[in-house]
């Protein structure tokens, strides 16, 4: 993820969860890198909502697991607001 393989660190990221579905933190970053794969999608094909679907939709995982992690998933809606794939009223 932080070398921005994001392809790979999805891979990796899935793996994780595979262990552990109510990673908060995992699912954050898997969040993120979708986004991250989102922004880069959308500069050459904006009517490809996949990546943006996928990052919502771990962006709602992470905040409904059993033990969230308020501060991180606060964190990801403000980013996620701040490169428009999250709505401002979300």
């Amino acid at each position: 993820y932080q070398t921005r393989r994001y392809p790979e660190a999805v891979d990796q990221l899935q793996k994780a969860l595979a262990l552990r579905a109510d990673n908060c933190y995992a699912l954050c970053l898997l969040s993120r890198a979708y986004g991250q794969m989102a922004l880069a999608a959308w500069s050459i094909d904006p009517r490809r909502p996949w990546y943006r679907k996928s990052s919502l939709e771990m962006l709602q995982k992470a905040a409904a697991v059993e033990t969230p992690n308020p501060r991180r998933v606060a964190w990801l809606k403000d980013w996620l607001k701040r490169h428009k794939i999250l709505a401002q009223g979300e």
